[in-house]
């Protein structure tokens, strides 16, 4: 796992794969990103804004719980000057709870699962909230001290949210509603299919039947970020993903998968928005 900065977390154990960070947010997240790890949870105690997780835009408040699955496409897109953002992010693998054997497989799929029809943001009642506020909590102060069963009491409070989503899912009740807008999401959909092709503004306004300037102007207003911007921060990411994934690609073929033309620019766009050569990335997260 490599340790960036900017879009990549490293567990400090790698044999316990836990991380959590308590964090106040004023302005969006600069670059869209994923992360290698399992699991992302993003609990909310406090304040307002939007998150864009795989396309979708999904409001956020006090109260509710956001899960991010692996190599999915995220960023905050928003944040309520007003109202800041505090918030608690939790990083995490299944492999936490194989000494343990504390959940059941149903309940550890409910919070793994990652299918078309997962329900990702939640929105707790009064009680619930509470309960979940206490357990993420508790989970930040175990890891803070790491006394001498830090790693047993995280396990033991994530067992706990863990069923806590699990009920909560179980009641089958509606899930906060997202943003949608049709144009938009066609944008970003043919943007996803055509990733290696021309993504130019006249080509897109083209697509959607909107004047670009018009195009331009909605599309930053719903998601929080440029096309122009958008277009480079998806293909950085889905070149990450690739040299993960494939390292028998060689880089150039994987520069032109990903919608760049000129090598250079390539690697000069890779290193400005992940800290990291194409080559020392693929490098660093072989190991």
């Amino acid at each position: 796992m490599i340790a960036s900065n900017q879009n990549s977390i490293s567990f400090p154990d790698k044999k316990f794969p836990f991380v959590i960070n308590l964090m106040k947010n004023t302005l969006p997240y600069k670059h869209l990103h994923f992360h290698p790890g399992e699991i992302e949870l993003q609990y909310v105690f406090s304040g307002e804004g939007v998150y864009m997780v795989n396309n979708m835009l999904y409001p956020v408040k006090e109260g509710m719980l956001l899960i991010i699955h692996r190599h999915e496409y995220h960023r905050i897109t928003s944040v309520n000057k007003n109202k800041p953002l505090f918030k608690a992010g939790i990083m995490l693998s299944s492999q936490i709870f194989n000494d343990y054997g504390l959940l059941k497989p149903c309940a550890l799929k409910t919070l793994f699962k990652c299918d078309k029809n997962f329900r990702r943001l939640l929105s707790f009642e009064k009680n619930e909230a509470i309960e979940a506020e206490m357990l993420v909590k508790g989970l930040f102060n175990d890891f803070a001290e790491k006394n001498i069963v830090w790693k047993e009491s995280i396990v033991v409070g994530m067992a706990g949210l863990c069923l806590l989503i699990q009920k909560y899912i179980a009641k089958a009740q509606e899930p906060p509603k997202q943003i949608k807008d049709a144009v938009i999401q066609g944008c970003l959909d043919y943007i996803d299919r055509n990733i290696s092709s021309d993504l130019s503004l006249s080509k897109l306004s083209e697509v959607v039947g909107l004047a670009p300037n018009y195009l331009s102007s909605k599309f930053s207003k719903i998601s929080g970020i440029s096309i122009k911007n958008y277009i480079i921060e998806k293909r950085i990411s889905e070149a990450r993903k690739k040299l993960e994934l494939h390292p028998e690609v060689k880089i150039i073929a994987i520069a032109y998968e990903t919608g760049f033309m000129d090598l250079s620019n390539f690697n000069h766009t890779f290193k400005k928005l992940t800290g990291f050569t194409p080559s020392d990335y693929r490098r660093i997260s072989l190991r």
